[in-house]
């Protein structure tokens, strides 16, 4: 049989469950599946990704908090994978040891996943102590649009986040130029991006 079904697979996070369910389709290259839980506490969910998979990056991150997830993935033979659902954050935060430190604390709202785009649904919470908020969405394709908003009351500029955040767009240049602090930053990105 070329079929892997899972009915209900539950991993105990710090005692809430994260709970896998889907199929995979070998003979016609098709995997599904749904992964959910509420209340996961994310440096539990960070050592088990990196206990199945090597991410580097992973190493300069200290998460702290609790999120809520439902979302469902969908590979269909060589195309890129659909993935469809909502991440909510509750006092999500983390301390970033990069060359200029960053922690990003008391995280709330939600990231919605389309299929198409992620919609960053009143998210808010502090960057460095000083208050921030993302409202609008990012395309999940190519040459595609942005539409969003960005309000801080203070946020210096981390060169090493902007430049790692514009790796693979056509604002690294400018990126890289970029110094200073914002102070009352109400900033509204909208346009499409391309190659």
């Amino acid at each position: 049989n070329q079929l892997l079904k899972i009915d209900y697979l539950n991993i105990p996070i710090d005692k809430m469950p994260l709970v896998i369910k889907g199929f995979v389709d070998s003979e016609k290259i098709i995997t599904s599946f749904n992964v959910s839980g509420k209340d996961l506490n994310v440096e539990v969910l960070k050592n088990l990704v990196q206990s199945s998979i090597s991410l580097p990056v992973l190493n300069s991150i200290i998460p702290e908090g609790k999120i809520e997830l439902n979302i469902d993935v969908l590979v269909n033979g060589n195309k890129a994978p659909e993935i469809k659902g909502k991440i909510g954050f509750n006092s999500l935060g983390a301390l970033f040891i990069l060359d200029d430190p960053l922690e990003i604390k008391n995280v709330f709202g939600n990231l919605i996943l389309d299929g198409e785009k992620v919609i960053f649904d009143k998210i808010g919470g502090l960057v460095n102590n000083e208050p921030f908020s993302i409202l609008g969405n990012l395309s999940l394709k190519e040459d595609e649009n942005v539409d969003l908003s960005l309000e801080a009351k203070h946020l210096k500029v981390l060169k090493s986040l902007l430049s790692f955040a514009t790796a693979k767009t056509p604002f690294k240049p400018i990126a890289d130029t970029v110094t200073g602090e914002a102070s009352d930053l109400n900033l509204k990105v909208t346009g499409k991006l391309s190659k």
